[in-house]
């Protein structure tokens, strides 16, 4: 992963991160109260769906 930022994504991950989806995700791997950063990178990200998705409610 590249800190390169690519704004054509943006979309697609604030879709993810605005529902429960997100949250459903992290918890899998993490139930305590204060997840770390090291949690989060492990959350799988599917860019295609979530870019559909994002489509789909920001036309």
């Amino acid at each position: 992963m590249t800190a390169q930022y690519d704004n054509d994504r943006m979309p697609a991950i604030w879709r993810y991160c605005s529902p429960a989806d997100c949250n459903d995700a992290v918890r899998k791997i993490d139930q305590k109260l204060n997840v770390t950063t090291g949690t989060l990178v492990k959350v799988p990200f599917d860019v295609e769906r979530w870019t559909r998705v994002a489509k789909e409610a920001y036309p």
